[in-house]
């Protein structure tokens, strides 16, 4: 009686955990939209003190969230695969303001496992049933004022990245 009642049991209670399962619920969709139709920052400028850069135009961009759920997201730059020049800047020579924040060295952010360099990460964004399911920002980009003589005409070629995910 004892085996029957444990076979029985085993029999019913078998669990495979061997399948991978999947729960799907809402949908993410993130659009990167750049205003002047280019996500590529390219320039061959001479270097200049923060405040000039602070007052050049910049590159505007925004990031809309067309799906169901709620994200954060990152923004980074990159180099421009497209551009194979080999006479480019270095990121130490390479100064960014986000949103006419405080200027920082391109070498100075963080690198994704990509070699991205994040500009700012965990950026909040609503879903598409809410009003501020969208948000603009502006990359200003120049050369630091104190880039030594043998850097200068060295090229700069970017490119605009944004990258999400659900908001947990």
């Amino acid at each position: 009686v004892i085996g029957i009642i444990g076979t029985s049991y085993a029999l019913f209670m078998k669990v495979d955990q061997s399948e991978e399962q999947t729960v799907q619920s809402g949908s993410l969709i993130m659009q990167l939209s750049a205003y002047d139709g280019s996500t590529v920052i390219s320039t061959n400028n001479t270097p200049i003190d923060d405040n000039e850069g602070l007052l050049t135009k910049g590159y505007s961009f925004s990031v809309t969230n067309n799906g169901t759920l709620d994200m954060t997201y990152y923004i980074a730059l990159y180099d421009n695969p497209l551009d194979t020049s080999t006479n480019k800047l270095g990121y130490d020579h390479i100064k960014v303001s986000l949103d006419s924040g405080t200027p920082f060295l391109l070498s100075s952010c963080e690198t994704d496992s990509n070699g991205r360099r994040i500009l700012k990460k965990n950026i909040s964004l609503l879903n598409k049933s809410n009003t501020n399911n969208f948000e603009a920002h502006n990359v200003k980009i120049w050369i630091d004022e104190d880039t030594p003589e043998s850097e200068i005409g060295k090229t700069i070629s970017l490119k605009i990245y944004a990258y999400g995910e659900v908001t947990e």
